[in-house]
C-alpha cells in the first residue's frame, strides 16, 4: 500500500508547505499531492483554492506579492 500525504502532512501543517511536505516525509509518506496555480506573472505557486482566505485571486497577483506561505513550485521540487 502507498501513502500519499494530501497537500503534504496537512493536518499537522499549513497545506501545500514546504513544512507540510517535510511533515510527510517524516511521518513515512510515499508520495505527496500537491495544488498548482498560476500567478499574473506566470510563476507557478502552490495553493489549493484559486482565492486565498484575504480575497487575493492567485492568477492576479504576481508570486512575490501573494503571502506567506505561499511557496513557488520550483522550491517545493
Amino acid at each position: 500500500m502507498l501513502v500519499i500525504g494530501h497537500r503534504g502532512a496537512s493536518a499537522a501543517f499549513a497545506e501545500n508547505t514546504l513544512d507540510a511536505f517535510a511533515g510527510a516525509v517524516a511521518q513515512g509518506a510515499d508520495g505527496i499531492e500537491l495544488d498548482v496555480r498560476r500567478t499574473s506573472d506566470g510563476a507557478l505557486a502552490l495553493s489549493h483554492d484559486d482565492t486565498l482566505p484575504d480575497g487575493t485571486v492567485v492568477v492576479e497577483t504576481a508570486m512575490a506579492d501573494l503571502p506567506e506561505p505561499i511557496t513557488a513550485l520550483a522550491s517545493a521540487l
